[in-house]
């Protein structure tokens, strides 16, 4: 039981900050949209907020395996807070994306600290589920704040969102001292980066597995980023619904995916993270498209429901996947280089898609990022058919 009171510990950490972190990114795209960047800024920016901690997840992921974790997320979170309070002063575009790199740098940090946590106080058997948990508590939170952030807005302006999201990291920086176990164990040992590096390569090469399972989210995640950034902006400039609207469907979109949440991960602890993950992908690429394809509040609404659900089969399956498939000292370096790779590809369609979007095609955006994301299903079948690599000791089906 100790060993799942971090667990819940981390729970706790991640709502808080999920909350202020949802009250301000909501509805980022139209912020942005309103101090006059262009569209392919609005792109790139956002990407940068989501994508970033995966650019440098393998980096943070290193740090992670070597440096006490408890720490990395405090200091992680308390420098965020800082950042995210000075957030609404800065006016001139090259600066916001300094100040985004950093938000993104640090949240890199927490991030793969925050996974490995996860991993070290599970069992195999029940990491799907763990992870599902940790994923749990960052929406039930992150659900208010989104419905919050349109009525906030319309009411107090976009100021009173920056003020809330920097004490609700401060909070959760005050949580994670005092209720995380100490992880010093490690703690001032310098990186070893060259047998990281060489042991993660050597993984990658023995296991087919894995690098099925990086080329399915990869592919996967490159295509589902050329339509996030514009879900919002869709609904507001091509719906013509109000930002309390638009903030009630994404709201809605959390819901659901939060409600499903903790089913999903059992799921994929029972049945096998690699089965749920590419049911994820297949209905992935047609809802996509279909949002593309909406004309009204409801049809949106509908959809909104759907790929919440749908959602929810993503994260616990794949960090299950990757936390089982990495030696046991590697796991956050393991879900670094997956990370790190996917954003990377993340931040390139994104960008591409903001400039489709400024010339035109913004229904288009949606319904290519559905046909692109077919590209993934391949190779996340063949990891699902696949029986010949299990590894880790591990009895839990992959």
């Amino acid at each position: 039981m100790s060993k799942y009171k971090s667990l819940y510990a981390l729970t706790l950490v991640m709502a808080s900050s999920s909350f202020g972190s949802a009250l301000w990114q909501a509805l980022f795209s139209i912020y942005l949209e309103e101090k006059g960047i262009s569209y392919v800024g609005i792109g790139l920016s956002s990407s940068i907020i989501s994508m970033l901690p995966a650019i440098l997840a393998l980096p943070a992921g290193i740090i992670s395996d070597t440096y006490d974790k408890r720490k990395l997320i405090t200091l992680s979170l308390l420098a965020n807070s800082i950042v995210v309070f000075f957030l609404p002063i800065i006016k001139n575009i090259y600066i916001l994306m300094i100040i985004t790199l950093i938000y993104g740098s640090l949240s890199a940090i927490f991030s793969q600290s925050a996974l490995s946590l996860v991993a070290h106080t599970s069992t195999t058997s029940f990491r799907a589920t763990a992870y599902s948990l940790y994923y749990f508590a960052g929406q039930v939170l992150g659900t208010i704040g989104t419905f919050l952030s349109g009525p906030f807005i319309e009411r107090y302006g976009y100021n009173i969102l920056y003020v809330l999201a920097s004490i609700s990291y401060m909070i959760s920086a005050s949580l994670a001292i005092f209720l995380l176990n100490d992880t010093s164990h490690t703690f001032g040992k310098i990186p070893d980066l060259h047998r990281s590096l060489h042991k993660l390569r050597e993984t990658l090469r023995v296991s087919k597995r894995l690098r099925l399972l990086i080329t399915a989210v990869a592919l996967h995640d490159c295509a589902s980023f050329m339509a996030v950034p514009f879900v919002a902006l869709f609904a507001k400039n091509v719906l013509n619904l109000s930002k309390s609207t638009v903030s009630l469907l994404l709201g809605v979109r959390s819901t659901s995916m939060m409600l499903m949440q903790v089913l999903s991960g059992r799921l994929a602890d029972i049945f096998g993270g690699a089965q749920l993950l590419a049911l994820h992908i297949i209905l992935m690429s047609f809802l996509n498209a279909l949002y593309g394809l909406s004309k009204t509040f409801t049809e949106a609404l509908i959809l909104m429901i759907l790929l919440g659900i749908v959602f929810s089969l993503d994260m616990p399956a794949r960090r299950a996947l990757l936390s089982i498939l990495a030696p046991k000292d590697l796991i956050a370096s393991v879900n670094g280089i997956a990370d790190t790779i996917t954003g990377i590809f993340a931040i390139i369609s994104s960008t591409l898609s903001g400039y489709l979007w400024q010339v035109g095609y913004v229904r288009e955006i949606f319904i290519l990022a559905g046909l692109c994301n077919a590209l993934a299903i391949p190779f996340i079948v063949a990891l699902a058919r696949s029986n010949n690599e299990n590894q880790n000791s591990s009895s839990a089906p992959l």
